[in-house]
């Protein structure tokens, strides 16, 4: 009886072995399998060391003038570029590291890969003066008198300005001057961690509320003798509900009408619209489940929670809607939240949901029954969203040791596969259309390195004879040359003889003792300079063979390396009626048959 496994897809650890589906496996490590066939993931390329190294959580790349500087963080940050027109100072804001915090050009960029980036920082808002100013009115002569009220904002390096102070009123002739002074002891205690550089004076006229501006001033410059007539006043104050975020603020994210959006307790936060240091406490909105984490998808902002799900929408912070989300699915880790094109991805105690307005469903539930599921640990996952594929990381051991799956969010019964790369960080990177990981306490880009495949393990589903018989051969069908893996033309014969140059050269370079030849010679011929090795890497990984293994009643009754399309016997002296093959090796292979005579694989 013929047995024929191709068009491979992965696992289904729900569904009992024998009743999976034609095509699928029960496993798949390191296996792409989006044409069909089962090919390698490329290997990860070393992209740069980073400050945190092992104890990373959170990654991002910053980029300032064409270079890209890896922002990296010990806990688990929030980050996300605020909506400021022609920013010339390239802000960037985040949350989660003690306080909402922001850094720019000037101040984050490190001097190197492994110093400590950002390299500095300042607080996302602006701080509120809680004194009000003094004001001495002098020099009047008219009869005519008036009520007036000055109050002053602080105003950043960046042209930020808050909330203002509390106000002075006199009463004063309305031809007389005022010396208006900030309080020394206000300047003086400012945190420099604000970056106050200046101040703006404020004062009423007569027949209205408002207050208009003044003047403004260095904060070396703390009194101001205002002569001014109303005609001669500003603009009114407009940033008078310009409160700091709560300190507490945490998964801050940017929103497409130009106003930001973050967690503090058990409320969401809104930004001012296109004032995103500022957040007023009248945009707050209180839940009942307490928010976990925020994912913007289209214009709407999903909210997971311990409870219920939520989504917000509007085109203002004073109008933005919230509505009750179908599923009663919480979300278990904040770090499992990442958006697709499809909606909002996250892990519940059910499996992977998937999220949009008015639709909530746990797109996993074909693959893991909730017995399944638990056993992942899936409280430890955290993941990211690449090419409309969902990548997650898991301890499912508890050692500290991630495994980590592909799913993908579009096809709900679609089937995953497994792959190898013990991270501690991730971020899906839409500029370079890169999946960059942090592994070792490196950054590292995934799938990118060709000439240095991963090495696949794959093991198709078994199928039941309807009586025990011997299976006596095997054949795999696949593209067996270097080309069908790293490209090019280059031959096992070439790649074998580039390889013993390479350890003949290194060899050599050894057994000279010379630095000078060793500097000189390595220059020359192409060896790495970096911390003064001039010696020669391997040119790649690539083996010559597929591993095959054929298991009957799970048993392996059969091991060997398979290099062409040709069939291989099998030996004989036993019978099984459960027989499957598991293939392991970095060519790609469409096609897996197994047959009791050769005559069966004829005109196959």
């Amino acid at each position: 009886m013929l047995h024929r496994h191709n068009n491979f897809k992965g696992i289904l650890p729900r569904v009992e072995p024998t009743l999976l589906p034609e095509g699928c496996a029960v496993l798949s490590r390191n296996a792409r399998l989006w044409s069909g066939e089962v090919r390698p993931f490329y290997g990860m390329s070393e992209i740069s060391a980073i400050y945190h190294g092992i104890n990373t959580k959170t990654i991002y790349p910053y980029r300032d003038a064409g270079a890209t500087y890896w922002f990296n963080w010990d806990v688990d940050v929030s980050v996300a570029a605020p909506p400021v027109a022609n920013d010339a100072f390239n802000r960037l804001y985040y949350t989660g590291d003690v306080s909402p915090r922001k850094t720019g050009r000037d101040i984050g960029k490190p001097a190197l890969p492994t110093d400590i980036a950002p390299a500095n920082w300042y607080y996302l808002g602006v701080t509120k003066p809680g004194t009000a100013p003094t004001a001495t009115p002098a020099g009047g002569v008219s009869a005519d008198i008036e009520d007036r009220a000055y109050i002053y904002t602080w105003v950043t390096g960046w042209g930020e300005e808050g909330a203002p102070s509390p106000a002075v009123t006199i009463n004063m002739q309305v031809d007389a001057s005022v010396t208006v002074t900030v309080p020394n002891a206000e300047i003086v205690g400012l945190d420099p961690k604000y970056n106050i550089t200046k101040f703006r004076l404020y004062r009423t006229v007569p027949g209205t509320t408002e207050y208009l501006f003044v003047v403004e001033q260095v904060l070396a410059s703390p009194i101001y003798v205002d002569a001014l007539t109303s005609a001669g006043l500003g603009t009114a104050l407009f940033s008078g509900e310009f409160d700091e975020p709560p300190a507490n603020l945490e998964s801050i994210v940017s929103l497409p009408n130009g106003f930001m959006a973050g967690i503090s307790g058990n409320r969401i936060c809104f930004s001012e619209p296109w004032f995103p240091y500022a957040w007023p406490e009248r945009y707050k909105r209180t839940l009942t489940d307490t928010p976990v984490r925020l994912a913007v998808i289209g214009t709407a902002l999903v909210v997971t929670t311990k409870g219920r799900p939520r989504v917000f929408s509007g085109v203002h912070p004073e109008q933005v809607h919230e509505d009750m989300l179908p599923a009663m699915q919480s979300c278990i880790n904040g770090r499992s939240l990442a958006s697709s094109a499809q909606g909002a991805v996250w892990a519940s105690p059910d499996g992977l949901v998937l999220a949009s307005p008015g639709a909530t469903e746990v797109i996993t539930h074909a693959i893991f029954s909730k017995r399944e599921w638990e056993l992942l640990r899936p409280g430890t996952m955290f993941g990211t969203v690449y090419d409309n594929r969902y990548y997650a990381w898991f301890d499912s051991d508890g050692n500290g040791k991630m495994e980590a799956m592909i799913f993908d969010p579009g096809e709900p019964n679609s089937v995953l596969t497994q792959f190898e790369a013990d991270a501690s960080a991730v971020y899906s990177d839409l500029e370079s259309d890169g999946l960059y990981l942090v592994v070792g306490g490196k950054i590292m880009l995934w799938d990118a390195d060709k000439v240095n495949p991963l090495t696949y393990k794959y093991r198709t589903r078994p199928i039941v004879d309807p009586y025990p018989s011997n299976k006596s051969v095997v054949q795999v069908k696949g593209s067996f040359t270097l080309s069908a893996i790293i490209g090019g033309t280059i031959s096992f014969a070439q790649y074998n003889a580039i390889t013993q140059a390479v350890i003949a050269y290194n060899a050599a370079l050894a057994g000279t003792g010379d630095p000078l030849t060793l500097g000189v010679v390595g220059g020359m011929i192409g060896g790495s300079s970096l911390g003064g090795d001039p010696f020669m890497d391997l040119p790649f990984t690539v083996t010559d063979s597929v591993t095959i293994r054929v298991y009957g009643d799970d048993i392996m009754r059969f091991q060997g390396l398979v290099s062409s399309n040709e069939p291989i016997m099998l030996p004989s002296g036993y019978t099984a009626d459960e027989w499957s093959v598991e293939i392991e090796g970095q060519y790609p292979i469409r096609e897996i048959l197994l047959a009791n005579a050769v005559s069966e694989l004829r005109g196959v």
